[in-house]
């Protein structure tokens, strides 16, 4: 399961070079400039995986999951809201999202943190 996610990540980058490489419009600094930005985000995201999968939720309840759950979904989200952020686009998302530690970002990091709250203790009390 976690290697189909991974390959399923890896096809989507390789993906997303393939168009970003033959669009004329794209200058080589700003080509240079993603491709960076896909590189940190693809090793944010095997870090975020690998740390979930060496915790060992085999043992915890259905509840210590579901906040690991959480965790890695506002992970990837957050991780993903950046992404959008960095990269250039020919229709650039509204302002609110383009702006940097807003409240959308205060909230999205309450969340990350209550995930990883809820997964900790899980563990924890796990018997």
């Amino acid at each position: 399961m976690n290697w189909a996610i991974l390959i399923a990540v890896v096809l989507a980058a390789l993906g997303a070079l393939a168009t970003m490489g033959k669009d004329p419009s794209y200058s080589p600094r700003i080509r240079r400039f993603s491709y960076l930005v896909l590189a940190v985000f693809v090793a944010y995201l095997v870090f975020g995986i690998f740390v979930a999968t060496a915790l060992p939720v085999e043992v915890a309840s259905d509840v210590t999951r579901g906040f690991l759950i959480l965790t890695l979904v506002i992970y990837l989200a957050y991780g993903a809201l950046w992404i959008l952020r960095l990269t250039p686009s020919r229709r650039p998302p509204p302002k609110w999202v383009l702006k940097p530690w807003t409240r959308l970002d205060a909230v999205m990091i309450a969340v990350f943190l209550i995930g990883v709250a809820g997964t900790v203790w899980g563990l924890v009390t796990t018997p």
